[in-house]
Parts: C-alpha cells; structure tokens; sequence
C-alpha cells in the first residue's frame, strides 16, 4: 500500500483516547465512520505481516479490521474489546 492509503485511513478515524506511545508505536482508541468504537496502532516502520493476520479468524484472536502501510509507518485498526485489560487484573 501507499501513503495514500495510510492518510486516508488516519482521516476516517476520530481519536477517543489514547492508551500507550513510545518512540516506535502510538496505541489508541477510535471512533470508526460508523460511531463504533476500535483500537488503532500506528506502527513507525513498515510492517506487512498484518496483512497476513486480518485473514485469521479465531475466537481467541482480536479482528484486525483493516490495514495500510507504506515505507516508514504501518496503520492497524482492530476491533475494540471493552473491559479491564490483562495487565491491570
């Protein structure tokens, strides 16, 4: 994919919170076009085996909904799972 794609991508979702960043990934949750809710991880480098993971599907893996990547940045948007996460349990 392009840069197009990465741009377009980032344009049709509103950030709702942000949930983690570092120098490498910047994790937060969004609003899709639709008003549902979804996490989407900005990965800075490119990082195609996404591409390959939005084609599983398996009750014990979170849905990748849509990817895009170009020569530095790779867009991850995945279904959003409400509740408290692993690591505050």
């Amino acid at each position: 994919m392009s840069q197009n794609a990465v741009e377009f991508i980032q344009s049709q979702y509103q950030s709702i919170t942000l949930l983690s960043e570092n120098d490498r990934t910047k994790v937060e949750v969004v609003k899709m076009p639709s008003g549902l809710l979804a996490v989407k991880k900005t990965i800075n480098r490119a990082n195609h085996i996404y591409n390959s993971l939005q084609k599983l599907r398996h009750p014990g893996l979170v849905k990748i909904l849509e990817t895009a990547a170009s020569e530095d940045q790779t867009i991850i948007i995945e279904e959003y799972i409400g509740g408290e996460t692993l690591q505050h349990i």
